[in-house]
């Protein structure tokens, strides 16, 4: 049964404002509640890692996020300032993003495959700058953690949709990879 009311809910995309201290005047923040709306807090930087879930417009989600349109993920830091960092979209991006930082850049993670056997563009992207190189094809399930010091990623891999299984044929392994290290390998 589908709630129709849920389905025609329009969502304000509210101004954030940081608050240093009590007794201190907010800053506003150069983005919107969903312009950033998932929020961790990375010490090998200390400060806060913010990335929006989907694309705002109109007061609906889209995903995945439209090509024309640039991608912005923001570090903020304790005394208010802001590094603000333009996720270059190619073709490579097509699907549902996901971002995690490191010392060397951002880990995006992509989960749209080509098909159940073909992995296509799915897989876990090192994004430095305007430059973008693949590190791991196949499924990333889940990134499980990003090491203290940044350099570290932990992940579930399947090679594939179809060999992410539930059942005696699953190939999904756990693996890491250091983002540090001149050659990366998996």
């Amino acid at each position: 049964m589908r709630d129709e009311a849920a389905a025609n809910v329009k969502f304000e995309n509210y101004p954030i404002l940081y608050y240093k201290s009590a007794n201190q005047e907010t800053i506003p923040l150069p983005f919107r509640r969903y312009e950033a709306d998932r929020v961790n807090y990375y010490t090998f930087r200390q400060a806060y890692f913010l990335y929006p879930a989907s694309y705002f417009t109109q007061g609906t989600h889209l995903t995945p996020w439209p090509q024309h349109v640039p991608l912005y993920i923001w570090w903020l830091f304790p005394d208010g300032k802001i590094d603000k960092i333009e996720i270059p979209l190619e073709a490579w991006a097509k699907g549902g993003l996901t971002f995690y930082p490191t010392l060397e850049g951002v880990f995006v993670i992509n989960k749209h495959s080509r098909s159940d056997r073909d992995p296509g563009n799915a897989g876990g992207y090192l994004v430095q700058g305007t430059t973008v190189k693949k590190l791991v094809s196949g499924v990333l399930t889940d990134v499980s953690a990003v090491s203290p010091d940044g350099c570290r990623i932990v992940f579930s891999h399947a090679p594939s949709q179809d060999a992410d299984r539930f059942d005696a044929k699953n190939h999904r392994r756990l693996k890491m990879i250091d983002i540090c290290v001149k050659e990366v390998k998996p």
